[in-house]
């Protein structure tokens, strides 16, 4: 077993974790780097220990299966039956693989390091040697679990849909260790795959491969504050299979910590790797901040197998070679890059091969190349937990406002991370839910938790302001409600400061049905005159969002999935604030007013039907800037066209997207309606396939195209630094936001 670091889930508060292997120190108990995470469980979840016949023993040494499977598949009816199995400290032994069907919505919830399943089990047969096996559990949550294959399982989580689609899966919290050929499995397609799914503060050690997904759709797969150690590759894609990878740490890989095949493009960003083989060897790639150190394979750091796409590399320094050979190295001499502020401190050069655009050191630097990276596995206790149902009569009657309002006032009069909690049910509210005060989390189990505008047209059914240290957590609003005419969620703010977290919360996520800039139709949050003062963190969101005259506030937008998103600032509010994301999954257009700022890393657009891109300004706006880091870019023939620019003074960049034509346009539209002061760069496509309509004095600037030649005008660098730099602060947010969340400080 090759060696390994002590990491005990503390907080980043600055310092620089050890970076050398000989830093290395011995093998260690992956479970242990969890923390235990404290709970209040809810009447109505299913406990494992008292809910079931039989009843888990969780004593390391009983054969534990057929109770957890008897939850598993309780929590699968309808109308009433609970939709949270619920694990208590304590080690469950099993023996055969847990069935997790087709169902949507359900959770499954423990204790960190203080709940360990362990497999002791087969190990000679694929479909008889995995602990888990889920079969379509759609928008399902795994929180606080450590999966033990014992070295006998060869898979600790397989997810192999087989019953219906699966996506926007979440696993936080969780540890995947000591299986021979895989921790979590994504793979094959059987007749479905898995999306949209997310790793959140996860571990993954001593195992054949941490996170293997294995074929195509499945796509947009995060990978967020998680630990890789001493595995043969970290993550592992193939056939199409896409990750985004980011502030995560990987030690000892005996390959290599990233295999990243043929795909819409991937992203490494702001991770450290020390002591594997290999840090990253594939395509389709784009990576940024990352810190690598004592490298063992004599060929790279970094190894590029194909040419077929473009890759941009910044901010990334390599220490402590194995030998003189650069780090970077491109297999095929025509390989397009662009490369900025890369280091190695022992080798004369940083890339072998390929034709790269050398862009100039910007403004800002690296965050996590300059200070590490530390890592958070531990969750704050909550205080108390007022129950919606048993404590306040939610279930009666159909009027639920009064009950749902008391439940809320309950938590925030507590405080101290007093838990609002409803339980899965449909909430009829008729009169606007206030939410205001400090330090409370209001939360439901997802899907199942549905509040229903039953008010007036018009009607708002939540209005927050100025929250402090407020979590909005997994639940819905139905957007299908009888009037249509309503806005799920509004925030303002009375000019106090204010801060909230926004995790799993659907609001105007019914596709075509819903808009973000007005009309008759449901929409879904709004964001809405917040100062300086004010900080929002979207962990993630599904629906539509609108953000207005919001310019000086700090807003952070981890995954949106769904859309529009409607960004404008009619009031002129000045833009000393931030509004950037990391990860978007577009279903509508995006419409950004008056020459406002927005940046994206990982923008997601597929199967669109109308116009996806709008930019409008006016003669007095300030300039602004969008820039959008793609994954992939698909519309369909009847779409009429890409992006739209009226009057918008400033940058549009666009860069990296996988681009398909499959049922599209030949090409994808780009059209100028008006002459204004206006720069468009575009950057690192895989297929230049865009039917440019600009006007004459619009300054074009390409860069890396793969299929067209480079164009750039005097200040064309300055144009590709000023995207980098637009991605270097959101990443410098990121990590901000990060450290805040972690101290549990999410205050302006």
């Amino acid at each position: 077993m090759a060696p390994a670091l002590l990491l005990t889930g503390c907080l980043f508060l600055g310092f620089t974790l050890p970076l050398h292997a000989a830093e290395l120190t011995g093998p260690l108990d992956m479970a242990k780097e969890l923390q235990v995470i404290e709970r209040i469980s809810a009447a109505d979840w299913i406990d494992v220990k008292k809910s079931v016949k039989p009843a888990a023993l969780g004593d390391g040494k009983t054969d534990d299966t057929a109770a957890l499977q008897a939850a598993l598949d309780k929590m699968h009816g309808l109308g009433g039956v609970p939709k949270v199995v619920y694990l208590p400290p304590g080690t469950y032994r099993i023996t055969r693989t847990l069935m997790m069907p087709s169902s949507i919505g359900c959770q499954v919830i423990g204790h960190g390091a203080a709940t360990r399943i362990i497999w002791d089990g087969r190990s000679d047969d694929l479909e008889q040697s995995r602990m888990v096996w889920s079969k379509g559990a759609t928008e399902a949550l795994w929180s606080g679990i450590v999966w033990d294959g014992n070295g006998k399982a060869r898979i600790g989580f397989h997810h192999e849909a087989h019953d219906r689609f699966e996506c926007k899966v979440i696993h936080e919290y969780e540890a995947f260790v000591n299986c021979t050929e895989a921790g979590v499995r994504m793979g094959l397609q059987k007749p479905f795959a898995t999306s949209e799914t997310e790793y959140r503060s996860c571990i993954f050690a001593n195992c054949g491969t941490g996170l293997a997904l294995l074929d195509f759709n499945y796509y947009n797969i995060v990978v967020d504050g998680c630990l890789f150690r001493n595995n043969g590759t970290g993550i592992f894609t193939q056939r199409y299979g896409q990750v985004y990878a980011r502030n995560s740490r990987f030690e000892a890989s005996r390959e290599r910590d990233l295999f990243l095949g043929a795909s819409h493009k991937h992203a490494v960003r702001r991770c450290v790797s020390i002591g594997s083989r290999a840090f990253i060897e594939g395509e389709c790639v784009t990576v940024q901040d990352c810190q690598v150190s004592g490298w063992t394979g004599k060929e790279g750091a970094i190894v590029i197998r194909s040419a077929a796409t473009p890759v941009t590399i910044f901010d990334c320094v390599f220490k402590n070679p194995p030998s003189d050979t650069p780090p970077i190295r491109c297999t095929d001499p025509s390989q397009r890059l662009i490369l900025s502020n890369n280091h190695c401190d022992k080798t004369a050069k940083v890339v072998d091969g390929g034709k790269a655009v050398e862009v100039p050191d910007g403004k800002l630097g690296g965050t996590v190349s300059q200070q590490g990276l530390s890592l958070s596995f531990a969750l704050p206790a909550p205080s108390k937990l007022f129950d919606a149902v048993r404590d306040f009569g939610a279930d009666k009657g159909d009027d639920q406002t009064a009950a749902v309002q008391a439940t809320i006032v309950a938590a925030r009069t507590q405080g101290k991370g007093a838990v609002a909690y409803f339980p899965p049910r449909r909430y009829r509210i008729k009169r606007t839910i206030e939410v205001t005060g400090a330090d409370y989390i209001i939360a439901g189990t997802g899907y199942h938790t549905e509040f229903v505008w039953a008010g007036p047209q018009g009607g708002t059914v939540f209005h927050i302001e100025d929250p402090q240290n407020v979590t909005l957590s997994h639940f819905q609003i139905l957007t299908h409600s009888v009037p249509r005419n309503m806005l799920c969620i509004l925030q303002t703010s009375a000019g106090k400061s204010s801060s909230i977290t926004y995790d799993g919360i659907m609001a105007g996520s019914h596709g075509d049905l819903y808009r973000a800039d007005g009309g008759t139709q449901v929409r879904g949050i709004e964001f809405r005159g917040l100062g300086a003062n004010c900080r929002i963190y979207v962990k993630r969101v599904n629906g539509s969002g609108a953000f207005i005259d919001s310019t000086a506030a700090d807003i952070l937008l981890r995954y949106w999935d769904g859309g529009p998103i409607v960004v404008a600032n009619p009031g002129k509010t000045p833009r000393t604030g931030f509004l950037g994301g990391l990860n978007a999954n577009a279903g509508g257009e995006l419409v950004v007013r008056d020459s406002s700022d927005l940046v994206f890393t990982e923008f997601y657009k597929e199967q669109g039907k109308s116009g996806f891109i709008q930019l409008y300004g006016k003669p007095d706006d300030s300039p602004g800037r969008v820039t959008l880091g793609a994954a992939r870019l698909h519309l369909w023939k009847e779409s009429p066209y890409f992006a739209q620019i009226d009057g918008y003074r400033g940058q549009l960049t666009y860069a990296h997207a996988h681009v398909t034509f499959d049922k599209s346009p030949e090409a994808y539209r780009i059209e100028q309606k008006s002459p204004s002061p206006f720069t468009l760069a575009l950057l690192a496509h895989d297929k230049f396939g865009f039917d440019l309509q600009l006007d004459s004095s619009t300054k074009l600037v390409r860069a890396a195209n793969r299929g067209v030649d480079d164009l750039l005008p005097p200040d064309g660098l300055a144009a590709v630094g000023a995207a980098l730099d637009h991605w270097r602060l959101l990443g410098q947010k990121d990590v901000e936001f990060t450290i805040a969340a972690a101290k549990r400080e999410m205050k302006p």
